[in-house]
């Protein structure tokens, strides 16, 4: 193609295209939309990277301590009614074939203290001695945790056990606690050389302050058998 044929040819372009490719090229413009959620997408990524770890670790971490509480061992009757299973705080984790879970109540007024007595008083003999030990009833007069000034501040924990022989002692040596449950161990205390035969029930009694009881959603105690 000469000159003659090219100008002869550029001459037939409409002016209207020749006019749009002059113009500068339009930008297109981005959603609002999508930068905010980019923005949202980093700060959601910012978030579970920095902050998701350590909710973790404060949940998960347990750490195993020396029971730091005010504790007493009672006389109680053996018995399996049904109703201590049932009455108990920590009812819902009774039964697991994993843990010797043991039942808990929670005793944090006089009313409550009042209810304990009329559901079990005849149940577990609360105000017999039997075996070396007091009666439910006598740790609260010594111990003064049947007052109402005691229950302004602290919350009683009664655990309930059996054992298999009278002569055994038991107490709660140490404790676990996460930020939110508390567990109490209970352990045997003493070695006796002879052993009676008999069937015998125990309470384990400890006074935990309400401001501390207040941050655990679970409290519950479990049996450490003896090595």
């Amino acid at each position: 193609m000469n000159k003659e044929q090219l100008y002869e040819a550029l001459g037939d372009i409409h002016e209207a295209y020749i006019a749009q490719a002059d113009q500068p090229a339009k930008r297109k413009k981005r959603s609002a939309w999508l930068e905010w959620s980019t923005i949202a997408a980093c700060l959601c990524l910012v978030v579970t990277v920095l902050v998701m770890p350590r909710i973790l670790s404060d949940r998960n971490t347990a750490s195993t301590l020396e029971n730091p509480y005010a504790t007493a061992a009672a006389y109680a009757e053996f018995s399996s009614n049904p109703s201590i299973h049932e009455g108990a705080s920590n009812r819902d984790l009774l039964g697991d074939p994993q843990h010797w879970q043991l039942p808990v109540f929670a005793l944090d007024t006089q009313a409550d203290l009042a209810q304990f007595r009329n559901r079990y008083a005849s149940v577990l003999s609360l105000d017999r001695s039997a075996d070396g030990l007091p009666s439910f009833e006598e740790v609260l007069r010594e111990q003064q945790w049947g007052e109402e000034a005691f229950f302004a501040e602290y919350t009683l924990l009664v655990i309930y056990m059996t054992s298999s022989s009278g002569s055994r002692y038991y107490g709660v040596n140490s404790i676990t606690v996460t930020r939110r449950s508390l567990c109490l161990h209970v352990e045997q205390i003493n070695d006796p050389q002879i052993e009676t035969c008999d069937m015998a029930g125990r309470f384990i009694m400890l006074a935990i302050k309400d401001a501390e009881i207040r941050e655990y959603t679970t409290v519950s105690a479990d049996f450490l058998k003896k090595e």
